[in-house]
């Protein structure tokens, strides 16, 4: 099943009609994104609904279906249309829902539930019961397993994982119907039949290892009898006979190492054999080769002393060629007349040019000279009008800062009076405060003294003197009070009194202070007799025009001033014209005197030109090149020899040089001791290496016993591991299948239907621990325990985590938040495969995954994705429901689900 399209209009909290276009997703994974409560879950429970009739679960009313604000008029429904075995199917499913009354307040039912299937050949089914079986035909499952299969909810797929085994016994017992199932004698018998299987086949792999083991007995009858031992009891006599192996090695070894030696002295005499035949052999090559050489030495020896007869020659040549050379300058000569005489007359034409550019630059001079002189003329009264200007300025600012001191008084004046009247109002609300603390103080004082009476009174006794009269009469004590003030309390009062009283004279001095300063300020504004008629705005206006006139003038300023640069700029260009003027006047001259002069020269030219034609006659500078060719050529060839006889009588004599002393040396190299028969030294070598070569046959026959030994002793180790394995789950199967035909009393207790279902689970794990195992690093993998914790308690379907790292197992529940989103996930992957072979291969291509990615770091949530990416690409659409940002970066394909401030979703 592929969705294609999905319509709803006032489902859940989506009040207009929506429509979503998963043709356009095609394959692959995609992400529904929006916050929480926005109706991501509500676009699986539509379709849900449009499948089956119910959504989440049934956890909701048909009722409730229904956007609640919807109006009245708009109809609650669901269009779903996908494709399903190559076949497009439209089913269009309306609720039985109430909705609020057209005319006064309440609400009232809308009709009964509908639904309309359109097939693709034309056919529509329109019988609620008629369609609701269809879809359960067609698909092969019902909703609760459409819900297990396709939308995995992290709150369903983590409570698979660590649910107790009753829990996940009933959560099974929906999905695979397993109450129904009267076949289990015959599953079981098939898993006795393959585990008995695999415990024959290592019953007869250990029996081969046993026969490939290699031992020391002479009587192979003796060795069979290991067979008739426990596997302990092979593996210590193995290893026995491992140890007479090693000694075995390590004595031929060194039998081998003595022969070795041997070898290598004989190899040794028989080398230095070899070197005095060989030594032999070089001597009489190079006699040989040094007569040859003393016959090339002397000829070349005589040549070599021949050679002044040839550098004679060569002199003469050297003449001829000097003399020709002579001719040859002479032709040089006049062509560097000829291109004397062509430079000169080019010189004249670049002349003629510069004497007219230089014209035009004079006259372009005195134009320029004449528009400075008027721009001179018209700004001659320059000096006048900037003093002007600065007298003007002067007096501006004189008023501007006279105003600016008198605004600032008379503004010091307001806000000293406004402080003044400020701390008056606060004396005037001291004053009664402190009268009250006064009164306070003076009160508590009075009371503490007379306190100190009744304080005396009370310790008087009759009788006995007063320490204050002395009298021994007390007809009238004074009476001891318990709640009267101590001298803390009316020292306390008094210092809060005096606190308060200085306060007040600090406001008086303040207000006084005030007052003087205000009448400074009215003798300073005395002062400004022209500003005294204005008020405060008045003078605030007066002041804004002086500025913008003061500004005025200050631009004007500017702009005299840069006349005045520029004027000194025009006087300055002036003169400099000037001077350029008269440098262009003297080019001007130079240039005409230089004309003169070349044509003077290109006349003197012409004239040396003639002179020297007439020197060389009819010669031609081609016949002298061509001679002196032909004698370069003659004098190379004598040179080439020259260096010919020369190399030869050098090499010859080199080569003679060096075989003599060659000779020398190999002669005395010669030691006659070795001039023996190498034949009998090569037999005897021969013999030796023979020696080695059996015993070291015997050295690899011993090291090949001994490490197949060692390699048939781990895998009979491992066979015996392996054996232990299935033989404990054979014994387990053998009685459960005891017990299937009747109970076995103290043996575990599980149920018939309940090992069906380790089977079903078995199924799922071997699925889920593909993915599992991968996203994990191939650290984890699940599986179910063999094993009950308790006897008295059904068991069978309870997990535990295997760590590949450690070799260890351990409780499921000691994964980390991470690492149980991966396995409870990987878990409901599995179980939605298992799913679909067991219901015939239905095809479901959509899937739904609701949140749980918020808890995963970056490197698992990476794995996870690429696991489902994985999955994706066999035909599969995998929707994420998400509202993870890491997700919103890696995905491209999306949904938007928003939720608008008045509760309203929409997708985007």
């Amino acid at each position: 099943m592929k969705i294609i399209n999905l319509t709803m209009q006032a489902f859940g909290p989506f009040r207009d009609k929506i429509s979503i276009d998963f043709d356009k997703f095609n394959n692959g994974v995609y992400l529904i994104s929006g916050n929480t409560g926005s109706g991501k879950t509500t676009i699986f429970d539509a379709i849900t609904f449009a499948l089956f009739g119910d959504s989440s679960g049934g956890e909701r009313d048909e009722s409730m279906i229904r956007y609640i604000a919807s109006d009245p008029n708009v109809e609650t429904y669901v269009q779903l249309e996908f494709e399903y075995k190559s076949k497009v199917i439209n089913i269009r499913r309306t609720p039985k829902y109430e909705r609020a009354k057209k005319r006064g307040e309440g609400f009232t039912s809308k009709g009964s539930k509908k639904t309309i299937i359109k097939l693709s050949d034309g056919k529509i089914i329109d019988d609620l019961k008629q369609a609701d079986q269809f879809i359960i035909n067609l698909l092969g499952v019902d909703s609760i397993q459409f819900r297990q299969i396709v939308m995995l909810a992290q709150g369903n797929f983590m409570k698979l994982l660590k649910a107790s085994n009753e829990e996940k016994s009933r959560l099974f017992r929906k999905i695979f119907f397993t109450e129904k199932y009267n076949k289990l004698e015959f599953e079981i018998a098939n898993k006795l039949k393959e585990i008995s299987k695999k415990r024959d086949e290592l019953i007869y792999i250990r029996e081969e290892i046993f026969s490939n083991f290699r031992y020391n007995y002479k009587n192979d009858d003796e060795f069979e009898d290991l067979k008739n031992i426990s596997v302990e009891e092979v593996i210590n006599n193995i290893e026995r006979v491992n140890v007479e192996y090693s000694t075995q090695y390590e004595v031929l070894n060194r039998e081998i190492e003595k022969l070795q030696e041997d070898i290598d002295l004989k190899k040794h005499s028989l080398e230095n054999v070899k070197s005095y035949n060989l030594t032999k052999e070089q001597i009489i090559k190079l006699e040989k080769e040094f007569k040859n050489i003393n016959k090339n030495f002397i000829e070349y020896k005589e040549k070599y002393n021949n050679i002044s007869t040839i550098e004679n020659e060569m002199e003469n040549i050297n003449a001829n060629i000097n003399l020709l050379n002579i001719e040859k300058d002479k032709f040089t000569k006049l062509n560097e007349i000829t291109n004397k005489i062509e430079s000169e007359q080019k010189n004249n034409e670049n002349i003629y040019q510069n004497l007219v550019l230089k014209k035009e630059d004079i006259y372009n001079i005195d134009i320029k000279i004449l528009d400075i002189e008027n721009f001179l003329k018209e700004n001659k009264n320059i000096e006048k009008q900037i003093s002007d200007n600065k007298l003007k300025i002067k007096d501006l600012e004189l008023s501007i800062e006279r105003l600016g001191k008198y605004i600032e008084i008379i503004n010091n004046i307001l806000k000293e009076t406004n402080n003044k009247d400020n701390l008056i109002i606060d004396y005037e609300k001291l004053k009664p405060i402190i009268k009250e603390k006064q009164s306070k103080y003076e009160e508590a004082e009075e009371i503490f003294f007379e306190s100190q009476a009744g304080i005396l009174a009370k310790n008087l006794e009759k009788g006995r003197p007063c320490p204050v009269c002395g009298s021994i009469e007390h007809p009238k004590l004074a009476i001891f009070k318990d709640d009267l003030p101590d001298k803390k309390s009316v020292e306390k009062l008094k210092k809060d009194f005096e606190k308060s009283r200085k306060e007040l004279e600090n406001l008086k001095n303040e207000i006084n202070s005030s007052d003087k300063t205000i009448s400074i300020y009215n003798k300073q504004i005395s002062e400004f007799e022209e500003y005294k008629d204005l008020n405060n705005n008045e003078s605030l206006i007066l002041s804004e025009k002086l500025n913008n006139d003061y500004n005025l003038l200050k631009n004007e300023k500017s702009n005299l001033e840069n006349i005045k640069k520029l004027i000194d700029e025009k006087i300055y260009e002036k003169e400099r014209i000037l001077i350029s003027k008269k440098n262009f006047e003297n080019e001007l001259k130079e240039l005409n005197d230089d004309l003169i002069k070349n044509e003077q020269n290109i006349k003197n030219l012409n004239e040396q030109k003639f002179e020297e034609s007439i020197k060389l006659g009819n010669k031609s500078e081609i016949d002298v090149e061509n001679e002196i060719d032909r004698l370069v050529q003659n004098k190379n060839i004598l040179t080439m020899e020259i260096k010919d006889v020369r190399d030869k009588y050098f090499e010859y004599s080199k080569y003679y040089t060096e075989i003599s002393k060659t000779l020398d040396i190999l002669k005395s190299q010669l030691d006659e001791k070795y001039n023996i028969d190498i034949n009998g030294l090569e037999s005897e070598l021969k013999g030796l290496e023979i020696q080695l070569k059996d015993k070291n046959m015997k050295l690899s026959d011993i090291h090949f016993n001994l490490e197949n030994n060692k390699t048939q002793l781990k895998k009979l180790k491992s066979n015996s591991d392996s054996f232990k394995s299935v033989e404990n789950k054979y014994l387990s199967i053998l009685e459960l299948n005891d017990v299937i035909k009747g109970k076995v009393s103290g043996t575990s207790r599980i149920k018939f239907e309940t090992f069906v279902q380790t089977i079903f689970l078995d199924e799922i794990l071997y699925h889920a621990n593909l993915r599992f195992n991968k996203m994990t690093n191939e650290k984890y993998s699940l599986r179910r325990k063999t094993e009950a914790s308790n006897l008295m308690e059904q068991w069978g379907l309870d997990l535990e985590v295997v760590d590949h790292h450690n070799k260890s197992q351990r409780d499921i529940n000691t994964l980390s938040g991470g690492e149980s989103f991966q396995a409870a996930l990987s878990l409901a992957l599995g179980l939605s495969d298992v799913v679909q072979m067991q219901r015939g291969g239905i095809e479901l291509n959509s899937m739904f995954i609701d949140e749980g990615f918020g808890t995963l770091d970056r490197d698992t949530l990476s794995k996870v994705m690429s696991t489902l990416f994985d999955i994706s690409q066999d035909n599969k659409l995998i929707g994420i429901i998400s509202h993870v940002e890491m997700l919103k970066e890696q995905i491209d394909k999306k949904i938007i689900v928003e939720k608008s401030v008045d509760g309203i979703s929409r997708v985007i």
